[in-house]
Parts: C-alpha cells; sequence; structure tokens
C-alpha cells in the first residue's frame, strides 16, 4: 500500500514539478513591485500566480484522477489500491500547495514571514490531526494531504494585502503602511 500511496503522490505532483521553475522569478517580480511601491502589479502578478497554478492544477491533475489508478499499475507496477477519488483528493492537494506557495511568495515579498510561518504550522496541525484519526488509512493520508494544503492556502488568502479604508470611507490610506 506505502509503495501505491508514493507513485499517486509522485503523479499528482507532477503540476508542482512544473511550477518549481517559476517560483525564483515569482518572488523577484513580487518584491520588485513592492520595492518599486507598485500595489497594483503586486497584486497583478499575484493574480497571475494563482492562475496559472490553477491552470496547471487542472491540466495535471484532471488526467490524474482519470487514468491514475491505471498509471501506477503501468508505470510503478503498485497494486491497484487507489481509487479515483483518492486521486482526486491528491490533486486537489496538490492545487492547494502550490497556491499555498505563490501566496507564501506573496507574504515574503511583505516581508510577512510570521503570517506565513503561522499559516504553515495551522496547516501542519490539520494534517497531523486528520492522520492521527480512526479510519482506513489510505483516506485519512489523502484528505490530510488536501486539506493541511488548503489550510495553508486559505490562511494565506486571509493575510493576503488589501486596502483599507479609512474610517470616513474616503481615500484608501497607503497600502505600504497597511501591510507591514
Amino acid at each position: 500500500m506505502v509503495g501505491a500511496l508514493l507513485a499517486a503522490l509522485v503523479l499528482a505532483r507532477v503540476p508542482l514539478f512544473v511550477f518549481t521553475s517559476l517560483q525564483t522569478a515569482l518572488l523577484r517580480s513580487l518584491a520588485g513591485a513592492i520595492a518599486a511601491g507598485d500595489r497594483a502589479r503586486f497584486r497583478l502578478l499575484l493574480g497571475r500566480g494563482c492562475a496559472i497554478v490553477a491552470v496547471l492544477g487542472a491540466v495535471g491533475g484532471l488526467p490524474a484522477v482519470i487514468f491514475g489508478p491505471w498509471l501506477t499499475r503501468v508505470l510503478f507496477g503498485a497494486r491497484p489500491v487507489l481509487g479515483h477519488a483518492s486521486f482526486a483528493w491528491l490533486a486537489a492537494g496538490t492545487l492547494c500547495y502550490m497556491l499555498a506557495l505563490v501566496l507564501g511568495q506573496g507574504a515574503m515579498a511583505l516581508s510577512r514571514h510570521r503570517d506565513q510561518l503561522l499559516s504553515w504550522v495551522c496547516g501542519v496541525a490539520v494534517l497531523a490531526v486528520i492522520t492521527a484519526l480512526p479510519g482506513e488509512v489510505t483516506m485519512r493520508v489523502v484528505a490530510a494531504y488536501a486539506l493541511g494544503s488548503s489550510t495553508v492556502a486559505a490562511a494565506l488568502i486571509r493575510h493576503a494585502p488589501r486596502p483599507a479604508r479609512s474610517a470616513a470611507g474616503g481615500e484608501v490610506r497607503a497600502w505600504l503602511m497597511t501591510n507591514r
């Protein structure tokens, strides 16, 4: 079962292998936009990064869900213990993991390292709790991966930069001042 689970994880994480090549350029661009005080460019780049991740997740995740059980047997010689639902959980987890990486790059560009750390600690806690629950091992592992990753992404979205309005409802406050 462990071999089949590892093979499934490799297949579901193929989009992540493609994404890692884009990560360095993203951080440099986000930090450059912040250094220039260009909040619109920062948000545009962050949005594009999330959109690219969504496309990668769909393009890589859908085939993994459809062909994953068959591919684990053919490519890895693993027993067919994981079904399409398990691959769907893994593909969703990979998508959320990549979103968390993009949003984490944004947090780093904004010097919000603490927010990123706390988001990942929350995700690890969710992963640990779900893994420790009673029940079928495969389901716990794939659900823990997906829900742990989605927790990190959701926590980082919560800390995403949003210009705040003043108490009088007038001009938007200086964006860099609200995101220290």
